[in-house]
């Protein structure tokens, strides 16, 4: 258990120094992606920046996303059908 408290640790901190560099929007997210990689190794990333008035999606940023017509499919589902996971659940 220590161990995962410790790797914890470290990327929370890694991910703070990150926040104070004054990074743009694409590097800050692939420095992040960099830092969660070595913690959780992943196939893909994907960062999107939100409007905080409408929390309209305003850019994404995606290393190895999904094919095209998945993402039609993602964001039917996310903006059209019920359901209590959606991501603007999550983010309010």
């Amino acid at each position: 258990m220590a161990t995962s408290h410790a790797t914890h640790d470290r990327l929370r901190d890694s991910i703070s120094r990150l926040v104070h560099r004054g990074l743009g929007v694409e590097d800050y997210w692939r420095a992040v992606s960099g830092a969660l990689d070595r913690a959780v190794p992943s196939e893909g990333s994907c960062l999107m920046t939100m409007d905080p008035a409408t929390m309209l999606p305003t850019a994404e940023f995606v290393e190895n996303g999904m094919p095209a017509d998945a993402i039609s499919r993602l964001v039917e589902i996310e903006l059209r059908e019920p359901d209590y996971t959606k991501y603007l659940t999550a983010c309010l």
